[in-house]
């Protein structure tokens, strides 16, 4: 069987995963779905993206069964939704998931989060050119033990033992700890409190220990792999070792600056105007916020006037309790009313944005026009999330085609299209991304969107997909009545954060197009 299901293999797998949930499936059934998974690796990411939404069945059961030792165990999947699963069947899904939980957690087990609550973080960047996409940090960042890798511009770091060091690039600079780092390139102008007082910069031939004061460190890599440094003392004392154990320590004073050469520390003039200022750099990253800002209203109006728009909040100008709809079509605009919530500083210092932080902050939607496709786009700031579901938009009316858009406790983005399976309550088809809204990004301006084209729902989060899963097709897609930041449901709970941007789009965008929305739109 090849890796691509064919729609009538679809269609099959999700019956086989219906009947698998409501203890229909037969022997013949369940051998058809063990083949299926065996030999199927898209098959097996839908079976867990199934499984998921069931809220872990198998550990579930295993747990509940323990507990209340019961032949029948109810499952309760989401609100308004209840089945029952016998233990003779729990065994049956745990063997299938045992069969095939090798190949589940290669392909979509996300590593676990980080206990570590990092060393110091990104305060500020201007005109920042990393030098590499894996090597790009946000404003706003924790940044744990590592290497900070600039390719032009300029960052402040704040150590978490209250040293400043603005780092301009090209350099190269590795965090070890909150009160000590390695400069391999490049030039840094450190700020060291009384405080932070011990504060150490090493470099591949000398080390720096600042005792309270203010003091620049330029590094230079020869041609021959040697380096050379240079350390300027603009008030203040440190302390400069160089690594030859022979050569004694030497105290510099306020205007002393020393170079070193073939292991020897040779006066030379302090210059304070060779390094950048941290009020400089301040300067430098409000005027490229400013050119940011007013790219980000280009492509938000040419958004604004895509035919395909339903709404578009672009969260300009507050006026009270009214969230303007700035899409072109005036006739088809649906302004929004905000309830609780205030306004704040979005993306830019000139830019608004909505804070939601209590269990009543919301805003009401109307967009009563079906669809067939859809893009919803949000630009959000989580500051927290806490158990339950976090609402991105959720509906009022429960009926067949009608979809929440959800952040799970686990950090996923989750889609739920309402179907008929012909049971007394309204069953929801669910399809998560891997867990991208992590804790190490809780106070970073993030841009959510989820694709839904009538087949299938892809996931994204800075324009790049961050997972996907087949649905079924239903007759429409329906919103009407809703709420953006909250929702209605036992399960569900307010966003704690930000929203700076909201959108529906009656169309699929294309992974290039979010990525490209996003580069116009990143703070």
């Amino acid at each position: 069987m090849s890796n691509e299901l064919e729609p009538s293999q679809l269609d099959e797998l999700r019956t086989l995963f219906a009947a698998s949930s409501n203890e229909l499936l037969t022997d013949e059934q369940h051998a058809r779905l063990q083949e299926m998974l065996t030999h199927n690796a898209e098959a097996r990411h839908l079976w867990f993206l199934h499984c998921d939404n069931e809220l872990g069945l198998a550990e579930w059961a295993a747990q509940s069964a323990a507990e209340a030792g019961s032949e029948t165990v109810p499952l309760a999947t989401r609100h308004k939704r209840s089945v029952e699963v016998s233990l003779k069947h729990v065994a049956i899904i745990v063997a299938a998931l045992l069969l095939i939980g090798v190949a589940i957690r290669l392909a979509w087990r996300a590593p676990a989060e980080s206990a570590e609550q990092g060393v110091a973080l990104l305060a500020h960047a201007a005109q920042v050119e990393w030098t590499s996409e894996a090597d790009s940090r946000a404003t706003g960042s924790l940044l744990q033990p590592g290497w900070l890798r600039l390719k032009s511009g300029a960052v402040l770091v704040e150590f978490y033992d209250g040293a400043r060091l603005v780092v301009e690039g090209p350099a190269e600079l590795q965090l070890i700890s909150a009160s000590e780092s390695l400069l391999k390139s490049g030039r840094i102008n450190a700020h060291v409190p009384q405080q932070a007082r011990g504060f150490t910069v090493r470099t591949s031939s000398c080390e720096v220990v600042d005792r309270g004061t203010d003091f620049g460190l330029t590094v230079v890599e020869t041609s021959s792999g040697a380096a050379t440094a240079e350390v300027h003392v603009f008030e203040g004392l440190v302390e400069v070792q160089a690594n030859d154990v022979a050569t004694t320590a030497r105290a510099l004073n306020t205007g002393e600056a020393v170079r070193l050469e073939r292991e020897q520390l040779v006066a030379i003039e302090a210059d304070r105007s060779a390094f950048l200022m941290e009020a400089e750099l301040v300067q430098l990253e409000a005027d490229a916020d400013r050119k940011r800002f007013d790219d980000w209203r280009a492509v938000s109006a040419a958004l604004s006037a895509d035919p395909a728009i339903v709404l578009h909040y672009s969260i300009e100008d507050g006026q009270g309790a009214t969230l303007i709809d700035q899409q072109s079509n005036e006739a088809a605009r649906s302004n929004g009313s905000i309830v609780g919530c205030e306004w704040v500083t979005g993306r830019w210092a000139s830019k608004l944005a909505l804070r939601f932080h209590r269990s009543s902050d919301r805003v009401r939607i109307l967009a009563e026009q079906p669809l067939q496709q859809i893009t919803l786009l949000a630009w959000v700031r989580v500051d927290a999330m806490s158990s339950g579901m976090t609402s991105l938009m959720a509906v009022e009316a429960e009926r067949v085609g009608a979809m929440n858009w959800l952040i799970t406790e686990r950090g996923q983005l989750r889609m739920e299209v309402g179907r008929d399976l012909g049971r007394r309550k309204l069953d929801w088809e669910a399809v998560n991304s891997y867990p991208v809204v992590t804790s190490d990004l809780y106070g970073q301006w993030l841009m959510l969107a989820t694709t839904f084209d009538g087949s299938t729902i892809r996931h994204f989060i800075n324009g790049r997909a961050c997972g996907h899963g087949a649905s079924f097709k239903p007759p429409s897609l329906q919103i009407g009545m809703a709420e953006v930041g909250n929702g209605r449901a036992a399960a569900m709970r307010h966003l704690n954060g930000a929203l700076d941007e909201f959108a529906i789009v009656g169309r699929v965008m294309s992974e290039n197009e979010l990525h490209a929305y996003f580069e116009h739109g990143r703070p």
